[in-house]
């Protein structure tokens, strides 16, 4: 949510920018699906979207 906010999207910009629904991306956000257990393509296009690593989802190293 804050890196969202930090950029200014909607979650349904996001969800739009990820070729994603805005109810799966509303998943991820909430907690309700680790975005660490998405498909390769769904979690490279949410980290695309929101400026964010995704080495830090495969990687606790790079959490910290």
């Amino acid at each position: 949510t804050n890196q969202r906010e930090a950029l200014g999207f909607t979650q349904q910009q996001v969800a739009d920018l990820s070729n994603i629904t805005l109810r799966q991306y509303q998943r991820y956000e909430s907690g309700e699906r680790s975005l660490s257990s998405a498909s390769l393509r769904i979690g490279v296009n949410i980290c695309r979207t929101l400026k964010i690593n995704p080495l830090y989802f495969a990687d606790p190293e790079h959490r910290k």
